[in-house]
């Protein structure tokens, strides 16, 4: 039986197209295009191999088609960071087909540890990510229209009104009355708009709501004081189980919520957070911090909060919070324990409102 050869494949992917280089052990290279549709889908997966390693660019289509070419065809494929591909960033000449033959010469020459490889995310996790990402673009896009109401008014010389007394349906209306003219018409088109992003983010929260409802680790989670059903779906959307990450400090690197540090020989400089990994994940874990700053049963996190504005200042001292309860939530993730202050009636009307059934305490 004659022995069949591995190939490295590097696919470049784009919103309709594909680019597939194909390279064997000789160096040989073949080269095809084709539409990421399900036809398109489908010849590259009779081109492939189980023998093959494919790598891909990480995107929002790629991680489906990761798992159409793992459960299809049982080929080794690699999701790789964009962000981190010089090989292709710091090239002069950048086209779909030569990045597609630079990510299968990648595959090829390096060991899969040393690859800027991304975890792909399993599809109840991709599913969380969804409805995250939707209800905070429907928040933005609430807080947008609330404060182009509000330039409005100035506008038409009612100087009177701010912008937190425009976020109830009923408040709009009326100080609507007061507007004439093209001002009325504008303000009721936009009280429209407001209202329906407002549904969009209800009908969202609920949904939210639903996902932590039926998860084993949202009860542990949501026994951190300041920590909601939010800040729960974006831990289990973007963290998961935890189980890929080795140490809490390594989950507030993956947030973004550790300090840049610049070290050359005896000089060393600390700045401000890198702010990587994703906004969304990093702006509800402050939003936590700050709801603990005013919770009255915020334990042993709220006393770090004030040792740590006596040296800090109020500012950066949310922002050390907000990496301290991060990594407390994984922490209680892996553990499968409850926060040590939260008390037992506070744990239960808490999950009580959200409908969850309070699992054991673990010792």
């Amino acid at each position: 039986m004659e022995d069949v050869k591995r190939r490295y494949v590097g696919i470049d992917l784009a919103k309709r197209s594909m680019e597939v280089c194909f390279l064997t052990e000789e160096g040989k290279t073949t080269r095809w295009s084709a539409k990421t549709d399900v036809e398109g889908r489908k010849r590259l997966v009779r081109q492939l191999r189980a023998e093959d390693v494919v790598g891909v660019e990480a995107c929002v289509f790629a991680f489906s088609l990761q798992r159409q070419l793992r459960e299809v065809v049982g080929c080794e494929v690699i999701v790789l960071n964009p962000g981190r591909l010089a090989i292709i960033h710091q090239s002069t000449n950048k086209t779909d087909k030569l990045d597609a033959y630079r990510i299968g010469l990648m595959v090829s020459r390096f060991d899969r540890s040393e690859l800027p490889e991304v975890t792909v995310p399993s599809e109840r996790e991709e599913e969380m990510r969804t409805y995250v990402s939707a209800k905070q673009f429907f928040t933005d896009s609430r807080t947008r229209l609330i404060n182009r109401l509000h330039a409005l008014y100035v506008q038409a010389g009612i100087t009177d009104v701010e912008g937190r007394e425009l976020k109830t349906v009923a408040e709009r209306e009326k100080r609507a009355l007061g507007l004439k003219g093209f001002f009325g018409v504008t303000a009721a088109a936009l009280g429209r708009e407001i209202a329906a992003a407002e549904s969009n983010i209800d009908v969202l929260e609920k949904e939210l709501e639903r996902i932590v409802a039926t998860d084993e680790l949202a009860p542990y989670l949501l026994s951190v004081p300041g920590v909601g059903p939010n800040v729960v779906t974006a831990f289990l959307a973007f963290i998961g189980n935890g189980d890929r990450f080795a140490n809490a400090a390594q989950v507030a690197n993956y947030a973004g919520l550790v300090p840049r540090v610049d070290c050359s020989g005896e000089t060393e400089r600390r700045g401000g957070i890198t702010k990587c990994g994703n906004p969304i994940l990093r702006r509800l874990m402050l939003q936590a911090a700050w709801s603990l700053t005013r919770s009255k049963d915020g334990g042993r996190l709220k006393v770090k909060y004030a040792y740590f504005v006596e040296r800090k200042g109020k500012m950066r001292s949310v922002v050390a919070l907000a990496r301290k309860i991060l990594e407390l939530l994984w922490i209680l993730a892996q553990r499968r324990q409850y926060y040590a202050d939260c008390t037992e009636a506070r744990l239960a009307a808490k999950l009580k409102r959200y409908g969850i059934v309070k699992l054991e305490r673990v010792a």
